[in-house]
């Protein structure tokens, strides 16, 4: 059973190593996925033993047959609503993939009542006269289960391998004429074309999964669009930024500066005053912070599933 530490290390990184989707995890993505395929590969092999051993199975209960019967009707359930999420995901109506995230918490929450389903079921339905075919079938049946779970998670590892392989071309290589355009506009630091906020820093890089949107007429810093999170938006009327469910995530490219961190007790005429200050936070210190990207708005659910590849 060398398989059952396989499965929780595959899920395990699966869940905590693989991120973020950028060209330096690439390798690591690729060594997932060779792993994970063979496991999967020789799942056929555990399926097949569990199939032996349920065969030496004790007939099923009423109550077990119920305990089946509920779970066909969640799995009908099921069913119905990975269809609609297949379609949403393909239709043009925002309508439609607005929807998504709630559909997407549905099928959570059935997929965890079937999880407790099944666990009820094995109690009830899978009864042996053997010890020991009583034993291996409840290790047969978890090995299988983490199989699964390594099968249905090896799509979205696999769009993400993709997504990363492409990333530095796809924010980067395919828009250099657009950093260019940023890049020159901030370093003129003038407010036709960027905040004078912007004199005397050095000249903007490309930033890898980052797309240049343009300046905000009202503030006049640069704003960009952050890939894989939902669509480029775009300006509208007036120039402001057309914002709906599916927009990516805009940060802001503030200039930084200089300013007093902490409190200070004895001088209510000098900055940072608070008689009831707390001393872990004094002296009062000045500091200097470079420039930072900083979202415009907050991060919704669904860009957030977009940038985890569930969306």
């Amino acid at each position: 059973m060398q398989d059952r530490p396989l499965c929780e290390d595959l899920l395990a990184e699966e869940a905590d190593d693989l991120w973020p989707a950028v060209p330096e995890n690439v390798a690591q993505m690729d060594a997932w996925l060779a792993r994970a395929r063979d496991l999967v590969a020789r799942g056929k092999d555990h399926e097949r033993h569990l199939k032996e051993l349920r065969a030496k199975a004790l007939p099923m209960t009423p109550e077990a047959r119920e305990l089946v019967a509920q779970r066909q009707r969640l799995l009908e359930e099921e069913a119905k609503e990975k269809d609609y999420l297949a379609r949403a995901r393909k239709a043009d109506s925002r309508g439609a993939r607005r929807r998504i995230p709630q559909v997407e918490a549905m099928l959570a929450r059935l997929a965890k009542s079937l999880s407790e389903l099944e666990a009820k079921i094995d109690t009830s339905r899978w009864r042996f006269s053997d010890y020991e075919d009583r034993f291996q079938h409840s290790i047969v049946t978890d090995l299988v289960a983490k199989v699964a779970q390594v099968a249905r998670v090896l799509p979205s590892v696999t769009a993400l391998r993709a997504r990363a392989a492409t990333l530095r071309i796809r924010s980067i290589e395919d828009r250099r004429e657009d950093w260019a355009r940023a890049a020159e506009a901030i370093q003129a630091a003038d407010d036709q074309v960027a905040s004078s906020r912007y004199a005397g820093l050095p000249r903007l890089k490309p930033q890898l999964g980052l797309v240049p949107i343009g300046m905000d007429p009202a503030s006049k810093l640069w704003e960009f669009a952050v890939l894989d999170s939902g669509v480029v938006p775009v300006r509208g009327e007036h120039q402001k930024l057309e914002i709906d469910a599916d927009s990516a995530m805009v940060l802001v490219y503030l200039p930084g500066g200089t300013f007093l961190m902490g409190v200070q007790t004895s001088d209510p005429n000098a900055p940072n005053y608070h008689r009831e200050g707390n001393e872990r936070i004094a002296p009062v210190n000045t500091v200097t912070i470079d420039p930072f990207f900083l979202s415009k708005y907050e991060m919704t659910q669904a860009q957030w599933l977009r940038l985890m590849g569930s969306g």
